[in-house]
């Protein structure tokens, strides 16, 4: 008995010895990944409390090519939706407990209401998004403008009509289509300004226009179709294959909660990866314009073209709803790089895509910020929110380029109900 015990001790030690071992090689890859802290501490996708604070961003979503749009977002094949999200008829996001409650509230075009109704619909990125899902929890909206001259004794019905990583154009192609086809709107709320100054200058190193959509995800789509077009048969399966499997075990390991599943995910990823290690660029190659249209950068300023192609969006949006009779608000969202007090300090200083955030905010929301008094004078209602947050603490902040907390969300759902109950 006593050897059986020694035995068995030794047994347990060991496992000890090599699960430690594990963990402390994944930490190292972690930490060589170009990660900041340790493992533990980094932000997973899938928890319910992050899929509030960026639904488009978890695993479970892949974007996928719309005709009109640049893209749009489809659940991973193999998995069920993340937790808390509903897509629609129409590949929009919309809240899951929101549509339970009203089952025939969100699918579009929405071309009839009933006349104690109002739709309150919100346009932009990510965050526009996340603020659109919060006034869809519980009918926040409804209950914050219960009291409103214009919307008392009236149920709010709220669309989301935001995708994360879209930019304008986008918000204002997706506002002209739906007005088409005869979208029901009483007010529009767009929210963005962040989005715009990161990818409109992205698109132009890439030597495209400084309006076509997020590179990050169509740039990405075009490349991987035209790919297929132009390497037919067996090497371009395989590299299709290869591709694919990478996006999958790089999926899985976003849910890891331990280093050891980290450093057991990245290893096939290291696998399927070999042979395109080469570009360590964060964009594919540019795809053939045999397969893409492709309207080339104009070599001009491109933050300068950005700003102005965001004011004329925006305007524009305004005249074809004001002409409509329906109210139109756009907020410029608050950001960590662009806020007076203490400065953030960023979660993953050394990721690709945190570095341009902090050079381009700045710089940016400058821009955009000095076109804000054109659009006043032309009667469009634009508030600049940026400095919304500067009161509070970093927790404010979901993540280190753009997201906000629940509470984050909850304020600037705030901001634009008090706008609408001032009208």
């Amino acid at each position: 008995m006593r050897a059986f015990k020694r035995v068995l001790l030794i047994v347990g030690i060991n496992l000890v010895l090599i699960a430690s071992s594990f963990e402390l090689a994944g930490n190292a890859l972690y930490w060589f990944d170009g990660n900041s802290g340790i493992f533990y501490r980094r932000v997973r996708t899938l928890t319910s409390h992050e899929v509030r604070t960026n639904p488009w961003g978890v695993p479970d979503h892949h974007p996928i090519l719309h005709p009109y749009f640049g893209f749009l977002y489809a659940t991973s094949p193999g998995t069920a939706q993340p937790h808390g999200v509903h897509l629609n008829n129409h590949m929009f996001v919309q809240q899951r407990a929101h549509v339970r409650q009203h089952p025939t509230c969100c699918d579009f075009p929405i071309r009839g209401r009933d006349p104690d109704e109002a739709i309150v619909a919100f346009f932009g990125g990510s965050v526009a998004g996340n603020v659109a899902l919060t006034a869809q929890e519980d009918d926040r909206l409804g209950v914050l403008l219960k009291d409103a001259p214009k919307f008392r004794g009236k149920r709010i019905r709220t669309l989301n009509f935001a995708v994360g990583g879209h930019k304008q154009p986008q918000q204002l192609m997706i506002l002209a289509y739906y007005l088409s086809l005869g979208q029901r709107f009483d007010a529009v709320i767009n929210i963005d300004g962040f989005n715009e100054i990161v990818f409109g200058p992205a698109n132009d190193e890439q030597g495209v226009a400084v309006g076509y959509p997020n590179p990050y995800q169509w740039l990405r789509l075009a490349a991987f179709l035209s790919e297929q077009a132009m390497r037919p048969g067996p090497a371009g399966v395989e590299a299709a294959y290869r591709k694919m499997m990478a996006r999958k075990w790089d999926r899985w390991t976003a849910t890891c909660r331990v280093a050891t599943c980290y450093l057991l995910g990245r290893i096939p990823i290291f696998w399927y990866a070999d042979g395109n290690a080469t570009n360590t660029s964060p964009f594919p190659s540019a795809p053939s314009r045999d397969y893409v249209v492709l309207n080339p950068s104009t070599g001009d300023d491109a933050l300068t073209q950005t700003a102005d192609q965001w004011a004329e969006s925006i305007r524009l949006m305004h005249e074809m709803l004001s002409g409509r009779g329906i109210q139109f608000l756009s907020i410029v969202q608050p950001n960590q790089w662009f806020r007076s007090g203490p400065s953030y300090q960023p979660r993953r200083a050394a990721d690709e895509f945190t570095q341009r955030v902090v050079r381009s905010v700045q710089p940016g929301y400058r821009e955009l910020l000095a076109r804000v008094p054109a659009l006043r004078a032309q009667g469009v209602a634009v508030l600049d929110e940026t400095k919304l947050f500067d009161g509070e603490s970093h927790k404010i902040y979901a993540d280190d380029c753009c997201h906000f907390s629940p509470a984050g969300n909850a304020m600037l759902l705030d901001v634009a109900a008090q706008w609408l109950t001032r009208q």
